[in-house]
């Protein structure tokens, strides 16, 4: 026993120093990466602002306030959707394939159960992904507070000299309201899926260990240790695919990012 703790040990050893070496690589090349298309849109984003009519820069829609957003936050949003998403599927996607293939080499029965399984795990963090999707594009009505505010802050002495403060903010509380109660819908279904996502991964244990106990029952070559090993495998490999999932909200914004940002430079000058 002590000499299989002593391997063991070291084979996890290995697999740590292994680990931190690829995730080492991968995050700093997929950040250079990353960083360089940050750049370049940046960059041509800006120049194409620079370039627009005096028309387009008098359209409330392209306030100075929105714009700087678009600069600051939504090519940002490009970044973490083109990049680090495409390097966790690309991780996910290895574990899932690695999962599969361990689990059918130990036991297929098994495996074949926990295939059958992997749908039903995935499909809370889909639908989650979705429903911050959702919120993400119903949530434009808040580009008009945004508005509002930009344009109260940038004349805030006509504001002030007119006494409108209380005018302004009221109508501020207005436009957000609409926001706040989807979001507060948002965060209610939002709840009620990751429960679900938390309930189905036990009760997928539990089938999981049910038929395994039943193929060692009936099959005198299967092992326990087959059964364990095949049973973690895929699910280690479903959880990877789940990580995906988590990516579902950044996605949803980096689309919307790139739809404001190609609008603009995609408008004549």
């Amino acid at each position: 026993m002590r000499k299989e703790v002593n391997l063991w040990c070291g084979v996890m050893f290995g697999c740590a120093c292994l680990a931190f070496l690829c995730v080492f690589i991968a995050k700093y090349m997929f950040g250079v990466v990353g960083e360089n298309i940050t750049l370049q849109v940046r960059q041509d984003l800006y120049s194409s602002i620079m370039k627009k009519h005096m028309g387009w820069h008098d359209d409330p829609q392209n306030a100075p306030g929105v714009l700087s957003a678009v600069l600051a936050a939504d090519v940002q949003y490009l970044n973490g959707a083109s990049t680090e998403a495409l390097a966790v599927v690309s991780e996910a996607l290895f574990a899932v394939i690695s999962g599969v293939v361990i689990g059918f080499i130990f036991s297929w029965r098994v495996a074949l159960v926990a295939l059958a399984l992997t749908p039903f795990m995935m499909m809370g963090g889909s639908i989650a992904a979705k429903i911050d999707k959702q919120d993400m594009v119903d949530n434009k009505d808040s580009k008009n507070a945004d508005l509002l505010a930009s344009d109260a802050i940038m004349n805030y002495r006509t504001v002030i000299g007119f006494g409108l403060e209380p005018s302004i903010s009221k109508e501020y509380s207005a436009l957000i309201e609409a926001p706040f109660r989807m979001s507060k819908k948002s965060a209610h279904i939002s709840g009620i899926v990751y429960g679900y996502s938390q309930f189905i991964t036990n009760v997928c244990f539990a089938v999981l260990f049910f038929f395994g106990t039943v193929f060692m029952l009936d099959v005198p070559d299967l092992s326990g240790e087959d059964v364990f090993i095949a049973i973690f495998a895929m699910f280690f490999g479903a959880f990877g695919a789940g990580q995906a999932t988590t990516f579902g909200p950044d996605i949803g914004k980096a689309t919307q990012a790139a739809i404001k940002i190609f609008k603009i430079t995609d408008t004549p000058t």
